[in-house]
């Protein structure tokens, strides 16, 4: 799934930065997952990748919409990078509890 999903997930990137997709355009895992002939959640992998890298945001309902400006490619990364701080302070916080106990 690996291989099928990083293939996707380039298409879809170049497709984005060659200006297919506008700003905040929805994507449809379904109608991806029929224009490349593979699983949805080949499709979702793929997604969940161009999410990590800013192309690509999920809204409150889990859909993914496109990042086609380089400013919310930014702010995309930028929101990642606060998960991954708030993460590691939730496990640190779990951590210390632990010895605590």
């Amino acid at each position: 799934m690996s291989e099928k999903s990083d293939h996707i997930a380039t298409a879809l990137r170049t497709a984005i930065l060659r200006g297919d997709y506008e700003d905040g355009e929805y994507l449809s895992q379904s109608k991806l997952a029929l224009k490349h002939g593979v699983h949805r959640s080949v499709v979702s992998h793929a997604l969940y990748l161009l999410e990590f890298e800013g192309f690509v945001s999920q809204d409150v309902e889990r859909r993914y919409h496109v990042n086609a400006s380089y400013l919310t490619r930014q702010l995309q990364l930028i929101r990642n990078m606060l998960d991954h701080i708030t993460w590691q302070c939730e496990v640190s916080v779990i951590k210390s509890q632990c010895r605590l106990a």
